[in-house]
């Protein structure tokens, strides 16, 4: 999207072609996340910037469908209406490969921002998803639809295409688990789970590092049938 953007200037071709590109990333660079985790005073611009960049774009983009779309920048419940709207019009948009990566400032002041329920129409938007990563985000998968009957909502919730489910910051909770197993029942035939645990390297690991790596391997037999458990 960026090099793209920057070809338009270029050519009168690209400048209308890009409009339809199907892979979306609005990501900075680890040298611009560590610079806006380290100046606080900066923060607050540099947020405010990133949502009126995506926001222009999206409202100028033309592309039917979405193959990937990607967030990945310093924002926690507060932007919660803004990341919303950004994931809806990417479920609208049929998005294949999603993915929103909230990443934390360290403060601990503000909570992180919470997935929402997914409200999408044509109804068969959702069910397109193959693969869904979300990084530092809260996350309660629900889908509503409230024009539906309860048999109705039972059939059309389920993810259809969804192959690969990644979840960032496993702590090994009760909560985790409900969580995870709940997802995984929304999804018609998942082939793959991915923890990733954040822990630091091998050689580094604490006791109660290696007690969370013990409590996820138990996660395996709860999976359904024929689901790999990849734990990184």
């Amino acid at each position: 999207m960026k090099e793209a953007a920057r070809c338009s200037i270029l050519s009168c071709r690209w400048r209308y072609m890009w409009l339809y590109i199907p892979n979306l990333d609005f990501s900075v660079s680890p040298e611009t996340a560590v610079y806006i985790i380290d100046h606080p005073r900066k923060r607050c611009v540099e947020t405010r910037k990133f949502i009126r960049w995506v926001n222009e774009l999206l409202a100028a983009s033309r592309a039917p469908i979405l193959d990937n779309f990607r967030v990945d920048f310093c924002l926690d419940v507060r932007h919660s209406r803004e990341i919303d709207s950004w994931v809806q019009f990417a479920v609208e948009k049929r998005v294949k490969h999603l993915q929103i990566s909230c990443f934390s400032d360290g403060s601990g002041k503000h909570q992180n921002y919470s997935f929402p329920m997914l409200q999408a129409r044509p109804l068969s938007s959702i069910a397109l998803l193959k693969s869904l990563c979300l990084d530092y985000v809260n996350a309660y998968f629900c889908t509503r639809f409230p024009e539906l009957s309860c048999r109705e909502r039972k059939r059309e919730r389920r993810l259809q295409h969804m192959q690969v489910v990644e979840y960032v910051g496993y702590y090994g909770r009760k909560g985790d688990h409900q969580l995870i197993l709940h997802l995984l029942w929304t999804v018609v035939s998942p082939e793959k789970l991915v923890i990733d645990l954040l822990l630091p390297a091998e050689n580094c690991l604490n006791s109660e590092d290696m007690k969370l790596q013990e409590r996820t391997m138990k996660l395996g037999p709860k999976l359904p049938a024929g689901v790999e458990l990849v734990i990184k």
